[in-house]
């Protein structure tokens, strides 16, 4: 279960609009969404995901276009 993750690098925003489709923005968001958008329905990771781990993510999610 979650969100269809298809084309997710060609939609120009996260979030469900409120931040830019962006490398940053996007590792904040995986970091911690509820930090970011209040009441989001993503949990936190626990134990945290590790900068490089964070990273690769962002990279496998950019390339979904």
């Amino acid at each position: 279960m979650g969100p269809n993750l298809t084309h997710f690098g060609s939609n120009t925003t996260i979030a469900a609009g409120m931040f830019p489709n962006d490398s940053a923005h996007l590792a904040r968001w995986i970091a911690d969404a509820p930090a970011l958008k209040p009441g989001s329905l993503m949990p936190r990771m626990q134990p945290p995901l590790t900068d490089a781990e964070i990273a690769a993510l962002v990279a496998y999610l950019r390339s979904l276009e």
